[in-house]
């Protein structure tokens, strides 16, 4: 069933799983002679990530223009509640741009839009839409199996292609993860000299289990994961173990082996190998052909990060809501700037800022803030044809910094301040404080290990 229009004057009356909303349709403005820009709402539950996922109602606007001199054409979408779409497209011209927000509280919210021509002419803010939002409803779903069948929901619905079920909750768009593994790990040599630094323990699994397990967490059950020569193990990790499996069977050690046909069927894992160590943002774009048209998350394992809500988690959150990429930051000391990607953001939101720039590693006078990503970010597919632009750095490498900061000069970033107790694994002396941190976590190891510290500090 597709979405209704309404109407001016036109009033949903508010029951259990529907939203109030009166809207002005087709309110045309003409802000100079070249642009005469039109935009509308619609009342609109979607079978799509951030509405079903949220349980929220969603409401979509879209706004048009033809240009005498044929330039393309982007748009700005103002919310009314202090924040936007940031800048979309370039449409080309009499293309219509689409846009969806929702509301994390009712009220009344004024909607508007402004245009921008190739040529940095800027139109002024459209006459307002007036929306009411109700209490976000609480819809029943009728769920479909992961194909093109439409997910349907009262009172209407749009369906969408990519619709599935995650974990026996909610449906989303599909969403796949990259975890880039590709990496030489000489920080750690000579123990990365025949083990991937992925594959190093942390307590009493690898690395890259923490990092696969936060995307599994967040209902991300499509991963690949990028590695390189010497990474074979990482594949057999995830896999099968028949001949160890059959052992502990005869043994009746069914706890160990529990574990173990958990781990191979974690995820849906795929591998591709990075034939050169080419930077992160060349490791990335291996991932072209398999996330395809799919928006995509990336998880880095130099980081392990533990939260109530997977950190991966809330940053899709953010992407559905903002309908853009989104990367993690937290808040470092001033002298560490030096070790990390930085970013310069406006705050517009609890914990959320719109990104106006960043530099990788930049000393600590120049460092625009101490909000430093932390290797998780979510992205559209679209920041593929950046990573392509990017001149190769020192080495040939191809930074993902810079394809991210090529990327917002055209359409927004946001960065999100994540809630979570991040570990670094970057160095030997960080694997070992972390290593020590999560086993004080784990019962069986606590008071055992502190006993032991504390002998060791008193001697």
């Amino acid at each position: 069933m597709p979405a209704r229009n309404i109407t001016e004057g036109d009033e949903l009356l508010s029951s259990q799983n529907e939203a109030v909303m009166v809207v002005s349709l087709e309110r045309v403005w003409e802000q100079s002679p070249t642009y005469n820009l039109e935009v509308e709402g619609s009342h609109t539950f979607f079978a799509d990530g951030v509405l079903v996922h949220n349980a929220k109602a969603g409401y979509t606007y879209s706004a048009s223009t033809t240009d005498p001199d044929g330039d393309n054409i982007s748009y700005l979408f103002d919310w009314g509640d202090g924040s936007d779409s940031g800048w979309r497209g370039p449409y080309t011209s009499g293309a219509t741009a689409f846009a969806t927000h929702l509301w994390s509280s009712p009220g009344t919210y004024q909607v508007r839009v402004k245009a921008s021509d190739e040529q940095g002419a800027v139109s002024g803010w459209s006459s307002s839409l007036t929306v009411y939002v109700n209490q976000p409803p609480v819809a029943d779903f009728t769920w479909s199996p992961p194909d093109s069948t439409p997910v349907s929901c009262p009172p209407c619905c749009a369906s969408h292609p990519k619709t599935q079920r995650i974990n026996g909750g909610a449906d989303f768009t599909a969403m796949k993860a990259v975890i880039p593994a590709a990496g030489l790990g000489t920080r750690f040599l000579p123990a990365t000299k025949s083990t991937p630094k992925e594959m190093l323990p942390v307590v009493d699994k690898p690395a890259i289990q923490y990092v696969v397990e936060e995307a599994v967490e967040a209902g991300i059950d499509d991963i690949l994961i990028i590695t390189g020569r010497g990474k074979q193990s990482i594949e057999d990790y995830f896999d099968m173990s028949y001949e160890l499996e059959s052992v502990l069977h005869q043994r009746n050690d069914y706890d160990t082996l529990e574990q173990l046909e958990r781990i191979s069927d974690l995820a849906d894992i795929h591998y591709i190998r990075q034939k050169s160590p080419l930077g992160l943002g060349h490791a990335v774009l291996c991932a072209k052909k398999h996330v395809d048209d799919d928006d995509f998350a990336v998880l880095l394992g130099d980081d392990i990060i533990i939260s109530e809500t997977p950190c991966i988690g809330q940053l899709v959150d953010q992407f559905r809501a903002r309908e853009a990429p989104v990367v993690a930051v937290g808040e470092v000391p001033r002298e560490a700037v030096v070790r990390y990607g930085i970013v310069d953001g406006e705050p517009v939101g609890e914990r959320l800022y719109r990104v106006r720039g960043m530099v990788e590693k930049p000393p600590v006078e120049e460092a625009p803030s101490t909000l430093a990503v932390m290797g998780r970010y979510v992205f559209t597919p679209e920041i593929f044809g950046f990573i392509e632009e990017v001149e190769p750095g020192r080495g040939g490498e191809i930074q993902l910094t810079d394809a991210i900061s090529a990327y917002n000069r055209h359409h927004q970033v946001y960065a999100y301040r994540f809630d979570g107790r991040r570990f670094d694994l970057g160095n030997k002396l960080d694997w070992i404080k972390t290593n020590i941190e999560l086993a004080l976590t784990r019962d069986e190891y606590r008071e055992q290990l502190l006993e032991f510290m504390r002998g060791k500090t008193s001697s």
